[in-house]
């Protein structure tokens, strides 16, 4: 049974961790926590961003991650945050720098 994956993509020069789904009876059991560590190295390589929903702010920020202002972000990022605001979801940009070891 597979309990959860993780999709990271390197676009513009930076990491851009695209999402983390888990299976719904293994959701809080460290299993994300997991899958971040495995990409940990990957991490390290380059600036590294997301865009969560609110609810997971804590969870990206125990791994490095900081809510940045949008403006600061690559375009291609801004654009993708900008949509999901109009679509009404509650989401933030996050970084973490490159090197950032956790």
């Amino acid at each position: 049974m597979i309990y959860g994956s993780v999709r990271i993509e390197s676009l513009e020069g930076v990491q851009v961790l695209r999402g983390m789904y888990m299976h719904p009876d293994h959701v809080r059991k460290g299993i994300g926590k997991q899958l971040l560590q495995a990409i940990e190295p990957e991490l390290c390589t380059t600036d590294s961003f997301c865009i969560p929903r609110d609810h997971l702010f804590d969870f990206y920020g125990r791994a490095g991650f900081k809510v940045v202002d949008p403006n600061s972000a690559p375009s291609f990022l801004s654009d993708r945050f900008a949509s999901y605001i109009d679509e009404g979801l509650p989401v933030a940009i996050m970084y973490r720098p490159e090197g950032q070891a956790n």
